[in-house]
């Protein structure tokens, strides 16, 4: 043979094709209704308190509550749910079958019970889902369910992994959107998926997390981004997954999730209510907490092209251009490219203080990720920014933020994704900073300008950047990298949780999958 690496790969995709053709396959994405955000229900609370907001500013700015600490994510969460009337739209990436996962959806067929419509569209990737399961909640009229980009091989672990591959130009292209929307007056965004890690539940790490809250004119934009993935092709009607089964299934299925939040989970549920309540007290403080300022929703488009669109990262690009005097960054996955690495050379020979915070190797829940973060440390340091990680063992102000009673987690991590130029300009969404956000998934988020919000957010930073919780990063007179923190010297070895992950980190910056982070 002439080219044995091609003939190879011919077999392989042979092989591929003749074991999915064995395989069950969904049928290809049927004529759906398409349906929009309804108009919000005037007498909703939601409704009210939005009005109230609106009263207290002008009607062409929006208003935002940072969300900082993850017992007051998931309350904000229950409590919309709860208030809600009329409907509540979901996004999101990952939605796990753990307690967290199965105490928001049991509150979401409490609503859909009281006759609330529910939209929720969830990437496939990390679904760990029953198909029948997720077919049966769809035949409730009020439940409406769609998975994003699915595997249409659903009977077979292997054979979703041998479509993946078989088809790997389209089902690589991810939704990492995470939209949050009740009774369409009020929005949450951030970096939350939905899983113990990110509302303080898990006793292996828990995520430090940031949300926003948004009420104004910025809804229509965030509406309109919903209802585009929604209705795209992309999205695929959960109930088509299976055979839809009979009353008594349904309900046999309701009970048990109802057994499973309010027995299996009492315990590590304990600081949640896991039944409806009325949020009448945080809605009525709602209004004196909302900064006002100015802001646009940014979103990727639905669409499982391998040649991304880089809408976030252009528009991300003016923003931060507009940079005098500082730039602070935050993201859990950081792999600079050259341009990125040129950006940061000239705002810093123009006098722009760079800031950036990522995890230390202990404080990243994917190893190989930072394994090919690491390489670029000592040409960010170069360049002028100050490099900043996270310590995997933070002080207790910060861990309050990140465990929620009786849970504490063996160690924390770092989940969060917002960007600052001038304390002004802020940028709260999904964007990591890693190939597979700007080139490959779908992403979305906020780009406010509002001084009053955007020195807050600059300070809730600030003290994650403090000693106790982060390793500020230097070179020595050696050029060698030293980390300082609240160690009496600074250390020689880069911070890690264990031999073990050590060794991972080892192998694993020598694997070509940079571009695929």
């Amino acid at each position: 043979m002439s080219n044995p690496p091609r003939y190879a790969a011919i077999l392989l995709g042979t092989a591929l094709a003749l074991f999915l053709k064995a395989c069950t396959l969904i049928p290809p994405n049927p004529d759906r209704p398409v349906t929009q955000v309804i108009t919000p229900p005037t007498s909703s609370p939601l409704t009210q308190t939005a009005k109230t907001i609106q009263a207290n500013g002008s009607r062409h700015q929006s208003h935002f509550l940072l969300v900082n600490s993850a017992s007051e994510a998931m309350k904000w969460r229950l409590a919309m749910i709860d208030s809600a009337t009329g409907s509540i739209d979901i996004q999101t990436f990952l939605w796990a079958n753990d307690h967290c996962g199965a105490l928001i959806f049991n509150r979401l067929i409490q609503a859909a019970k009281r006759g609330v419509r529910i939209r929720l569209l969830v990437d496939d990737i990390w679904l760990t889902a029953n198909d029948q399961n997720l077919s049966s909640l769809c035949q409730h009229p009020h439940i409406n369910i769609r998975l994003y980009n699915p595997s249409r091989v659903r009977n077979s672990k292997f054979g979703q992994a041998a479509y993946f591959l078989n088809n790997y130009r389209t089902m690589n292209r991810r939704m990492h959107n995470k939209t949050f929307i009740a009774d369409g007056v009020m929005a949450i965004h951030g970096g939350r998926n939905v899983g113990n890690q990110y509302f303080g539940l898990a006793k292996t790490y828990n995520f430090r997390d940031l949300d926003v809250i948004s009420t104004g004119p910025v809804l229509k934009q965030i509406k309109h981004e919903f209802d585009q993935f929604w209705n795209s092709p992309q999205a695929y009607p959960a109930e088509e997954l299976a055979h839809s089964p009979g009353l008594e299934t349904i309900t046999e299925e309701i009970r048990e999730l109802n057994q499973r939040v309010n027995k299996q989970g009492h315990d590590i549920l304990s600081s949640y209510p896991t039944s409806r309540k009325d949020w009448s007290d945080r809605l009525t403080t709602l209004p004196s907490r909302m900064t006002p300022g100015s802001a646009r929703f940014v979103s990727d488009i639905p669409d499982t092209d391998d040649n991304k669109t880089r809408i976030m990262v252009d528009e991300l690009g003016k923003m931060l251009n507009k940079a005098k005097k500082e730039i602070i960054v935050v993201s859990p996955y950081f792999i600079p490219y050259k341009q990125s690495l040129d950006g940061l050379r000239e705002a810093t020979a123009k006098g722009v203080k760079v800031k950036i915070l990522v995890p230390s190797m202990g404080a990243n829940n994917h190893t190989p990720a930072h394994s090919h973060y690491r390489k670029y440390r000592k040409r960010i340091l170069e360049a002028g920014a100050e490099l900043y990680e996270y310590n995997f063992q933070p002080s207790e102000p910060q861990r309050s933020l990140c465990d929620v009673s009786p849970a504490r987690a063996e160690w924390i991590g770092l989940h969060m994704k917002t960007m600052i130029a001038d304390r002004q300009h802020c940028y709260i969404g999904t964007l990591n900073l890693d190939p597979r956000a700007m080139n490959i998934n779908t992403e979305e988020g906020l780009i406010i300008n509002s001084p009053a919000l955007g020195k807050e957010l600059a300070s809730l930073i600030d003290e994650a950047l403090l000693p106790e919780n982060s390793w500020q990063l230097r070179l020595n007179d050696k050029g060698k990298i030293r980390w300082h923190g609240k160690e009496a010297e600074p250390l020689r070895r880069q911070p890690a949780r264990s031999g073990m992950q050590r060794f991972i980190d080892a192998i694993a910056r020598w694997v070509p999958i940079e571009k695929e982070l």
